[in-house]
């Protein structure tokens, strides 16, 4: 899928093998309200897709049958605690096990861990303090006992103890400094 211009539509591409027969459906139209740069990801074994949507701080899931070109709304939560008013989601990151979906909140500083109930439906967010300002992007560590987060204002990148058994996230354990750091992967 590619955006079009319109960030709330999304677009796929169906290229078909016959000489001549390319075509592009509809968009698909994800939410009525105006959201800027979408952040996509599917849970394993599910045509689910999960969306953040960075300037109004939620988290919205979407059911798809495969039947054609809707995505239906399910559920959505804030990205942020009820107490907090501004800030803007950036990061998302399923985990390995895909019970719980990791959400970055630039301003409040914060990951949102925010677990799948039995059925797949999104629950309430737990908030952890990345130790820096401004996390931009982050990565779990390859063993999927850390979470390293780069802390784009503070020019700092933090590493997080995290059990993967249960995926709480800990304190920062290790930092580095990083000019304006962005983004977060693993080779």
């Amino acid at each position: 899928t590619t955006p079009s211009s319109a960030a709330s539509d999304v677009y796929k591409r169906q290229v078909r093998i016959r000489p001549g027969d390319r075509s592009d459906p509809p968009p698909v139209r994800l939410l009525d309200t105006w959201r800027r740069a979408p952040a996509c990801r599917v849970r394993p074994g599910r045509q689910a897709p999960v969306v953040v949507n960075e300037l109004a701080n939620t988290v919205t899931s979407y059911a798809y049958d495969g039947s054609g070109p809707s995505l239906d709304p399910l559920d959505e939560r804030s990205a942020l605690p009820p107490t907090v008013s501004e800030g803007q989601a950036a990061a998302i990151r399923l985990a390995p096990t895909g019970r719980q979906l990791l959400v970055s909140n630039r301003g409040h500083d914060s990951i949102a861990v925010l677990p799948f109930d039995e059925r797949g439906d999104l629950g309430n967010p737990s908030f952890h303090d990345t130790g820096g300002a401004w996390p931009r992007d982050f990565a779990l560590t390859p063993d999927h006992t850390g979470l390293v987060v780069a802390n784009e204002r503070s020019d700092l990148i933090t590493l997080l103890r995290r059990d993967p058994a249960t995926g709480r996230i800990g304190p920062v354990v290790a930092a580095a400094e990083v000019p304006a750091p962005s983004c977060v992967a693993f080779a």
